[in-house]
């Protein structure tokens, strides 16, 4: 006890605290306003998210000034740093409240990198009055809190115990209701967290059922349940003299750009020399829901979390039920996890079929294959298809007969142990042999189109969600990395009336879905709806975007600039060499693509209200 001060530093600190909350609020109302006008949220759910987060980012400014209440640090010290803690929040959030309603979403790096990047000016002036207006505030700021620590009569007050318990329950009731929200497609509630920085999500799916509380079916969710944080499309989408080709997406998990090749690939292999392929073409993602959601909604994968927590489906397949199409969703895996029940097929339960009994992924993708020639053979009217192959997910699976590589790992993977060279190259024969099988098994569906003279009016893309690693950048699996391994995808096109094409600049997932749109005749700019291109007609840039859960990366031929985007995130922009994935220390080349961190940064919130 020798080394605490007692209860007079703690009582200031709390004081502090409590000051700073309401201060917290006071800044952050026009984020409150915003989640009760856009989120459409009664005002009570708004503000007990509202005042809760006020609340933890205050407890984050506390945890220097609780550090200084021991007796070892001078009082000087201790009030100095408590002033200076809060300051900075109420600084902070100052600044992030303003970059809010300009970008959309919270401070970042890909925001810092922009608002210090030579050039940025011409995209948003600050002004010199803004910056005086705003280091006023801030001054005023610190007196405020210099008057709080040092002020007598306020550090008299006396708090009662009850109020101090009043502010848990008000963070454990906003978690609470949160939880519930999930567990109920409450959209409205769960959209909402976007306007407040740091919130802090909560879910609790199992312990609330044990409580007697029923979620609502993931895979049966009310239309009506729909936040309003998504201004998608821009403006409605005009297909007036629509061609309505057929269109089959068929997606192999993991299918990365070096296995289309006639050894792994034979069948695809050929087939693509016979139409169009994308040689330098890249996943909006490292992982198979980033990798999905850019390819059918041809938006950045960032937007995942928004989209999800609005429950929008994509326009794309929007405008095809619209005019009538036919549709068939198969996937080899559940389509709940990722959610794409919860965000591209929502509109489409009737139409998937992802359950099975059968638990060998290679005999799975061969009941949906063999379901796809079944629908096609039935359908009389222009179809949507989407098959989904995952025998060339972990573990590779394939039948006995498709085992061309050797040789091969044999038994469980034993992660815990080391992973030789050797395993892993066991393990990539395991891969190849995966994706020989799936090879076969697409060939019975072109075959098919073929025979039945459908080929000439159906379009069809071939492609990986994202691709697969085998430590050649010292790397494994996906998910880890923006390299070539992990995000660059085989890609085959077939389109009727463009005969074979190998294109070779830089294309990406984003740019499929507004390629077809165009092609069938709609009309709307593709900025309406996407941040991708027209392939075939617009001219090419050297650089995309992929995307992962924390991360979005300029993606060149020989850099990959990696940029948090999520607050969560804290780092700074870093470069790796697409070669190898050696990170290096290069600013000029984040300058020489300022572009396109302008392009990003606009992007990210063209589609959020």
């Amino acid at each position: 006890m020798h080394y605490f001060t007692g209860k007079n530093r703690l009582k200031q600190v709390f004081l502090a605290y409590l000051a700073n909350t309401i201060i917290s609020m006071i800044i952050m109302l026009p984020l409150l306003l915003k989640a009760v006008n856009d989120a459409e949220l009664p005002f009570i759910n708004s503000f007990i998210m509202f005042f809760s987060n006020a609340l933890w980012l205050n407890l984050i400014a506390i945890l220097i000034p609780l550090l200084l209440c021991l007796k070892l640090f001078p009082e000087r010290i201790f009030k100095l740093f408590t002033i200076l803690s809060f300051s900075l929040l109420q600084a902070f959030l100052i600044a992030d409240v303003k970059v809010f309603s300009y970008f959309k979403f919270h401070i970042n790096a890909i925001v810092i990198n922009f608002l210090t990047t030579e050039g940025a000016e011409d995209s948003l002036k600050l002004g010199t009055s803004t910056i005086i207006l705003y280091l006023t505030i801030i001054t005023l700021i610190i007196l405020t809190q210099t008057f709080i620590i040092k002020n007598k009569l306020i550090n008299s007050i006396r708090i009662p115990k009850k109020f101090i318990l009043i502010l848990i329950s008000v963070i454990f009731l906003d978690k609470l209701l949160y939880a519930y929200a999930d567990l109920k497609n409450r959209t409205d509630i769960l959209s909402s967290a976007r306007f407040f920085p740091f919130y802090q999500k909560f879910t609790a799916e199992r312990f609330l059922t044990k409580l007697g509380v029923k979620p609502v079916k993931k895979d049966n969710i009310s239309l009506n349940l729909k936040g309003k944080i998504l201004n998608y499309p821009r403006s409605e989408i005009k297909c007036e003299n629509l061609k309505k080709y057929n269109i089959l997406f068929i997606v192999a998990d993991g299918f990365r750009f070096d296995m289309l090749n006639p050894e792994v690939t034979p069948n695809l292999y050929n087939f693509g020399k016979e139409n169009i392929i994308l040689e330098n073409h890249f996943s909006g993602g490292n992982g198979t829901r980033f990798g999905i959601f850019t390819l059918l909604y041809g938006l950045y994968g960032n937007l995942w979390h928004a989209f999800l927590d609005s429950r929008q489906s994509p326009v794309f397949l929007d405008i095809l039920q619209k005019y009538g199409y036919d549709f068939s969703i198969l996937s080899s895996t559940r389509l709940s996890y990722p959610e794409f029940r919860s965000t591209a097929f929502i509109k489409l339960q009737d139409y998937i079929f992802d359950t099975h009994t059968e638990p060998f992924s290679f005999k799975r993708d061969r009941i949906i294959t063999d379901k796809l020639i079944d629908f096609l053979k039935k359908t009389e009217k222009p179809f949507f298809s989407f098959i989904f192959y995952n025998s060339s997910h972990q573990f590779y699976q394939y039948p006995l007969e498709y085992e061309k590589f050797k040789p091969v790992l044999t038994g469980d993977l034993n992660y815990m142990k080391n992973m030789t060279p050797e395993t892993i190259e066991k393990l990539k024969n395991r891969y190849k042999n995966s994706l020989y099988y799936i090879d076969s098994l697409i060939k019975e569906i072109l075959d098919f189109l073929k025979n039945k003279g459908k080929l000439e009016d159906t379009i069809i893309l071939i492609t990986g969600d994202h691709g697969e690693e085998f430590n050649e950048n010292g790397f494994f699996s996906h998910t880890s990395a923006f390299n070539d391994y992990q995000i660059r995808t085989a890609t085959v096109m077939h389109t009727p009336g463009l005969g074979r094409k190998r294109l070779t600049n830089i294309t990406s997932h984003i740019d499929l879905v507004p390629t077809i749109l165009s092609y069938m005749g709609c009309k709307t700019p593709i900025s309406e709806y996407s941040h991708g291109k027209n392939i075939f007609s617009e001219n090419s840039k050297d650089y995309t975007f992929s995307f992962n859960w924390y991360d979005g990366s300029i993606v060149t031929k020989d850099y990959r600039i990696v940029i948090p985007l999520t607050t969560e995130k804290t780092r700074l922009i870093e470069i790796y060499k697409s070669d190898d994935y050696k990170k290096i220390e290069d600013k000029e080349i984040i300058k020489r693509y300022n572009n396109a961190m302008s392009e990003l940064t606009e992007g990210l919130g063209r589609f959020l209200k």
